[in-house]
């Protein structure tokens, strides 16, 4: 009885909002994304991408990304997208006791292109991390330009609910419309 209620429950699931499209490639962008780093790398993608909230839960070998591992998720063409990112770094000052923090960031830009590729890097003796972000235009990778892409502030949301990164000012929201 127990096999066949998991079975059933397996079977209902629905395809993430970020899965592959099966056959609406034409609607939506490849993201790739792509673990340049030296810590396991960990990504977090929501509903509301313009306010950083409701998360998405994704599938279980999908959220986690190993030194150098790459993976990619689909994204609707024209609307907002934001990704957040995340690695415990070795070189943070101590808080609370603890030798490591979190290096956080979130970013967010509206897919246009078939395909993009977002590196997260983290320069350790720098103290330092970030997103590159290229996207595919006649065939030549690019990078995406900066007024397209926002760097936003992480923030941890109460209780998983609410806001994970800073608001977007109206300079922003403009800046999400433009053609890349």
């Amino acid at each position: 009885m127990l096999v066949l209620l998991a079975a059933t429950a397996q079977g209902c699931a629905a395809p993430s909002l970020y899965s592959d499209p099966a056959g609406k490639s034409g609607a939506y962008s490849r993201i790739v994304i792509a673990n340049a780093s030296t810590q396991l790398l960990s990504v977090r993608l929501y509903e509301d991408s313009l306010s950083c909230s409701k998360p998405v839960s994704l599938a279980a070998d999908q959220h986690a990304f190993a030194i150098g591992e790459v993976k990619a998720i689909y994204a609707k063409k024209g609307k907002p997208f934001t990704i957040g990112a995340w690695y415990v770094t070795p070189w943070a000052p101590a808080v609370n006791g603890m030798t490591r923090r979190q290096c956080d960031l979130n970013a967010t830009f509206v897919p246009r292109a078939d395909q993009y590729w977002l590196t997260y890097q983290a320069d350790d003796a720098a103290r330092t991390c970030g997103i590159r972000a290229e996207m595919e235009r006649a065939g030549k990778r690019e990078a995406v330009p900066g007024a397209t892409l926002l760097m936003r502030p992480f923030h941890v949301a109460f209780l998983q609910d609410g806001p994970w990164c800073g608001a977007l000012n109206d300079e922003q929201l403009k800046a999400l419309g433009r053609q890349e």
